[in-house]
């Protein structure tokens, strides 16, 4: 198949002024192609040209999909950074943008009193190797422990 590599600027345009998000779920692609073959240039060049955008990005999964297992968003956000994100904007896109796009950010995001606490303890710091969000030492739901 040839898939067409740009983007519709005129589209993008809408896209910034109507202020939708996008979920690029880059593991979808991932798991469906790039286990057998490197990662489909196409992929990769839409998303850096969708980021020339002012458009709102969130990290997401298409968990439940063919070979999409529930628990894959490290995945995508690592996937984001190896196609040229920044870590601080990719991890971004999972926690601050998440949280405005589902309209919960007052509530959660910062460890602040009052806030919800769940957030995960990695053993590592994912600013300076994002592979590390796969490595989780606790997790905290409503700041209490479950791992």
């Amino acid at each position: 198949m040839n898939y067409k590599t740009t983007i519709d600027e005129e589209i993008a345009a809408l896209m910034e002024q109507d202020n939708p998000f996008i979920a690029p779920t880059l593991q979808a692609c991932y798991r469906t192609l790039h286990e057998l073959s490197d990662q489909s240039d196409v992929a990769r060049e839409r998303l850096r040209k969708l980021q020339q955008f002012d458009i709102t990005f969130v990290a997401g999964t298409d968990a439940g999909y063919m070979p999409n297992p529930f628990g894959d968003l490290p995945l995508g956000v690592k996937l984001m950074v190896e196609n040229g994100m920044d870590i601080q904007e990719a991890l971004a896109f999972a926690t601050v943008n998440a949280a405005r796009v589902l309209g919960i950010e007052g509530s959660v995001v910062t460890l602040t009193p009052g806030k919800k606490a769940d957030f995960a303890d990695l053993r590592r710091n994912p600013l300076e190797d994002i592979s590390a969000l796969c490595e989780v030492e606790a997790v905290f739901l409503t700041g209490q422990g479950i791992i």
